[in-house]
C-alpha cells in the first residue's frame, strides 16, 4: 500500500495517438516528462495493457539497485536515449541518479 498511496492522474501518449489517464506518483511524473490530468477529459489507460518505460540502475552502498520509469511520449529524451539518466526523489527527501539501461515499448494484451 505504501507505493501506491501518493498517485496523481497524469496524461500518457499512446503510440497508437491516443491521450489517456495514468495514474503514477508526481516523483515518476517529474522524470518520466508527464503532464498533470483533468479528469475526465481522456479515457483511462486499459488495465491489460502496459505503458512503455525505460530501466535503470543506481550502485547503493551494498549492491545494485534498479529502477522501471514509465515514459510519457516515445519521444522523450530518456525513451529515445539521447538521455542517459534520470533522478528520483522519494518520499523522505532522498535523491537517486539512475543510470539508463534500456527503453521497453508497450504492451497491448488483450484479455477476455
Amino acid at each position: 500500500m505504501g507505493l501506491y498511496k501518493n498517485l496523481g492522474l497524469y496524461v500518457y501518449n499512446s503510440d497508437d495517438g491516443t491521450t489517456y489517464n495514468v495514474g503514477i506518483t508526481a516523483q515518476e511524473a517529474t522524470a518520466g516528462g508527464f503532464t498533470a490530468a483533468a479528469a475526465g477529459e481522456q479515457a483511462d489507460f486499459p488495465k491489460a495493457w502496459r505503458m512503455r518505460y525505460v530501466r535503470g540502475y543506481y550502485i547503493t552502498g551494498t549492491g545494485v539497485s534498479f529502477r522501471k520509469l514509465p515514459i510519457a511520449s516515445n519521444t522523450n529524451p530518456l525513451y529515445t536515449g539521447d538521455q542517459a539518466t534520470f533522478t528520483i526523489t522519494d518520499n523522505q527527501g532522498g535523491s537517486f541518479t539512475y543510470t539508463r539501461t534500456g527503453e521497453f515499448g508497450e504492451k497491448r494484451a488483450n484479455r477476455i
